[in-house]
Parts: structure tokens; sequence; C-alpha cells
């Protein structure tokens, strides 16, 4: 086989590699009925440090149900609570390589009133590097898409986002009703951003560390239906880079096969004349 074929065949395998890199996977998918009686459910996945996963909670019936992620030692690392048939639809970025639980349980106000909703848990991973998922529009840049009731009763929502030191976000919050607060904290070094009394609101915010740290909105009176948004800032992404240089790379050495096939061969050089007779 030519030089110039192998190299040909190469180029084409590298570019499936790539692309097959590029796949997600589910890695859990759940379909569970809760009840008073079985009001809680446990699944332990092992889990690579960097790993995007899309989690996809979907409620059916009545009752509302809360989804925990701990590790290995129960330290908790998301809490969402109160989900119903709206649902839950959002990335979770794994802090480090081990096991972790995924515990889908009713509230405690389903469990008095007996409801027993069903329950569509699916994890699907995009992998380490690259950033989430049929969730993650802009190389996975959402960490959170959330549409809330925020009540002073309730204290509002609070969710989570790994980010690392420098990481920028984007924050947007829309809301019909009364007016809200927003306040981003983590466990060592306290508040971090706070903002009170808005209706709307488009700020950008940067990472101070590398941790997982909780958005806060609430508010002090009234009843408002908030919509809540938190991206990462998009980064460079070499792999389109990549595939657009192999793809180069392909048709050029297809033109250059074509071309040499379409020269024309070099005729063999005459015979020789005869030697002269003696």
């Amino acid at each position: 086989m030519r030089p110039a074929t192998c190299l040909l065949i190469a180029l084409l395998a590298l570019t499936g590699m790539l692309v097959l890199g590029r796949c997600d996977g589910t890695i859990l998918n759940e379909h569970v009925l809760l009840s008073a009686g079985d009001a809680s459910r446990n699944y332990r996945v092992t889990l690579t440090s960097g790993e995007t996963i899309s989690i996809e909670l979907n409620v059916t019936g009545e009752g509302l149900v809360e989804l925990h992620i701990f590790n290995s030692s129960d330290a908790p690392l998301l809490d969402e609570y109160d989900i119903g048939t709206t649902g839950l639809h959002e990335p979770w970025v794994v802090p480090y390589n081990g096991q972790f639980e995924f515990v889908i349980e009713l509230t405690s106000y389903s469990i008095a009133y007996d409801y027993q909703p069903t329950v569509d848990l699916v994890l699907i991973s995009s992998g380490t590097g690259g950033q989430p998922s049929q969730e993650s529009q802009a190389n996975n840049s959402t960490l959170i898409d959330e549409n809330i009731t925020v009540t002073s009763v309730n204290f509002g929502g609070i969710f989570y986002g790994n980010l690392t030191a420098g990481d920028k976000v984007s924050l947007a919050i829309s809301t019909n009703g009364s007016s809200v607060s927003l306040a981003i904290f983590n466990s060592t070094l306290g508040l971090l951003y706070d903002r009170e009394n808005f209706t709307s609101l488009n700020d950008q915010w940067t990472a101070p560390s590398n941790d997982t740290f909780t958005f806060w909105v609430f508010n002090y009176q009234g009843t408002a239906q908030v919509h809540f948004t938190v991206q990462k800032a998009g980064g460079f992404d070499v792999l389109p880079v990549v595939i657009v240089v192999i793809v180069i790379l392909i048709v050029l050495m297809g033109a250059f096969l074509l071309v040499r096939r379409r020269q024309p061969s070099i005729p063999p050089p005459p015979p020789s004349a005869p030697p002269p007779p003696p």
C-alpha cells in the first residue's frame, strides 16, 4: 500500500475517533414510583473529576420530590427541593474522582398526604475537558436555568455550581411580581456577591477559587415568579479547528492522489541497438 494511501486512511480514522469521543453517554436511566412506604431511592455511580453530568429529573402525578448528591463521606454536593411536574434539567460538574450517591425522595408534605408520583431520573455524561450534553448549548456553559416561585416563606431557591478560579459567569434574573435578591457564597470564603431588591438583573461575576458555590435567590416579602440563569463565559473550543484542519488535509490528500492517477506513465526507454556485425 502506498504511503499516501496509508496517510489518508490514518486521517480518516483520526476524524472518526474525534467524533466518537464527543458522543454523550447515558450512565443512569431510572423510572420509579415513590410512595409513603417507599419514599426514596439511592443510586451509586463512579465518576471522574471534571466530568459533566446532565441531570434530567421528570415528575408525573401529584407530589414533590427532592434530589441530593453525596460523596463517600456523606458530604452534600447538591440539594434540589420541591421538584414537581416542571422537572429539573441542569448540568453538574464532578468535583473529583470517586463514587457518588444520587438520592431522590418524596418531601415530607408529599409523604403526609400519601402522594405517589412517578419519577424519571436520567444522568448523561458528556465526558471531561469539553464542556454538558444536551443541556449545554455553548460548551456546556449553562450552570443554572430555572423557573421558580420565590416567597418570604419558602426561602427562595438555592442552587449550586462547580467553578474554577477565574471562571467568569453571567447572571440573569427576570421576575414577575415582587422584587428579589441574589447572594453567592461558599463554605470557605462566605458571602461573595450580594444584590438586593431588584426585578431584573444582568451582571457578571468571577469565581475566586476552585469550589462549589451556592446561588441563593430570595425575597423579604410578597411572591415572585423568577427565571434565573447562570452561564459560564464561552471559551475557545479547539476541537472545531482541529476537525477543519483534518478535513482540509483529507481534501488535499485526495486531490494529490487524483492528480497522481491522471498523470501519464513514463514510457519505457527504446531497446538498445544491436551490436554491429563482426
